[in-house]
């Protein structure tokens, strides 16, 4: 019993990761553009409702600030992940293919 246990093992390594794009790279790069697009989107709609929130004499009460502060912090959430988290991931495809060795 122990021997099928151990064929089977060898058969099929644990360890190997498969890429539904064949390469990391690919996919990373893949991830940057989705993070990137929904950055720029978020900080467009955000920004949009920002400033609609303190035009608008509808929503000068509470509600109105609250949605606000929700749209600010959304926005700069936003900005966050346009300048630094999607660069961060096009640096680290860079880095990992040795452009600049």
């Amino acid at each position: 019993m122990s021997n099928d246990v151990a064929a089977t093992s060898s058969a099929s390594p644990l360890n190997q990761t498969q890429y539904l794009f064949h390469s990391e790279a690919a996919e990373n790069v893949i991830g940057c553009a989705m993070i990137l697009c929904s950055a720029v989107i978020g900080i467009l709609a955000n920004g949009l409702s920002s400033f609609l929130l303190l035009r608008l004499t509808t929503f000068r009460n509470a509600f109105g600030l609250l949605a606000t502060c929700q749209s600010i912090a959304n926005t700069v959430m936003c900005i966050a992940f346009a300048f630094w988290a999607a660069p961060t991931v096009l640096l680290l495809v860079i880095r990992k293919s040795n452009m600049f060795e």
